[in-house]
């Protein structure tokens, strides 16, 4: 599945939950003169607001379990997503991992989330390893959509 479908189903998620939310739409590259080149760099996937509350999305998906860490999440990604946290904005990541159940016919959709205030300085240095990942605790998406409500009840309620 296209990491684009992901981003939909996220944002008609916050969406139905009464949240506002932009999709920060991805640069083109673009060649210098010299012929090198350069893509500008996105601080964050998806910006929204609920209950006035800022919060910047970083979206990653990933099709099997495997180990998910510093090596996912580019440098501008971890420097605007500690800068806004710091001023007070509720960062996350949230990782989509879409796997075959061993004898089951369709794909499971789980979505982790990690808050940025608890995991940043851990994605800094460190990975998830896959044994580790497979035990976190996720939302589960249904047709299309994820019920993000404990989410923003979280965020709602600091």
């Amino acid at each position: 599945m296209r990491e684009s479908i992901f981003t939909s189903e996220i944002m008609k998620s916050l969406r139905e939950a009464n949240a506002w939310c932009y999709k920060i739409p991805d640069n083109p590259t673009s060649w210098t003169m010299a012929r090198t080149r350069y893509t500008p760099e996105k601080p964050c996937d998806i910006v929204a607001s609920f209950n006035g509350r800022a919060i910047l999305l970083e979206l990653k998906q990933i099709r099997k379990w495997q180990a998910f860490g510093k090596s996912q999440i580019r440098g501008s990604q971890f420097l605007s997503l500690t800068e806004a946290s710091k001023a007070g904005a509720k960062c996350f990541v949230l990782l989509n991992i879409r796997i075959k159940p061993e004898g089951e016919a369709k794909r499971e959709n789980r979505l982790v989330v990690f808050d940025w205030n608890e995991w940043g300085s851990f994605f800094l240095e460190n990975t998830i390893k896959a044994k580790d990942l497979i035990k976190h605790e996720y939302i589960s998406g249904r047709k299309g959509r994820f019920d993000l409500s404990s989410l923003l009840d979280r965020i709602h309620g600091l």
